[in-house]
């Protein structure tokens, strides 16, 4: 096995000169986005101080690539700080145009949710109980009260 990774990697150094430098540049082109996309991450950055690029793919349902570019188009625009961080999906940006209302609704949002689950959490520990021979056996013996018999505890 060691020896096809080096005969590999000789063969990608001996063929690396003879490879066309357009080809190269058409990996290096950043990732195509939509205008919609655009719209989302500046939504994304109302609601939000600081973001990461994997936050945003997620959030919006984009590749890390397609977050890269759109972050990188937002930054030059003025929406965004400066990208911060060296990994890829680790980038990070502050947001210029966070608005405190957008927050305090996502806030609100966020607590109701917390709370619906937690509601749901809570009635899932409850048990239901029959009490049905209970009751028919107090019955009885309101009855039986009433009608001066003598108690039958057993």
């Amino acid at each position: 096995m060691k020896r096809r990774g080096f005969l590999q990697a000789l063969g990608a150094a001996v063929t690396a000169p003879f490879v066309p430098l357009p080809a190269l540049a058409r990996t290096a082109t950043a990732a195509p986005y939509s205008a919609a996309a655009v719209h989302a991450a500046i939504y994304h950055a109302k609601s939000r101080s600081v973001f990461s690029v994997w936050g945003l793919a997620k959030a919006t349902n984009m590749t890390p690539d397609q977050a890269v570019a759109v972050m990188e188009h937002l930054a030059e625009r003025g929406v965004l700080g400066p990208l911060q961080g060296t990994t890829h999906g680790g980038r990070w940006a502050s947001s210029n145009i966070m608005q405190s209302q957008t927050l305090a609704k996502a806030r609100a949002a966020r607590v109701a949710r917390e709370l619906q689950v937690k509601a749901s959490q809570t009635r899932k520990l409850h048990f239901d109980i029959d009490l049905t021979k209970l009751t028919a056996r107090l019955r009885t013996i309101q009855a039986r009260y009433e009608s001066q018999q003598p108690l039958d505890i057993a």
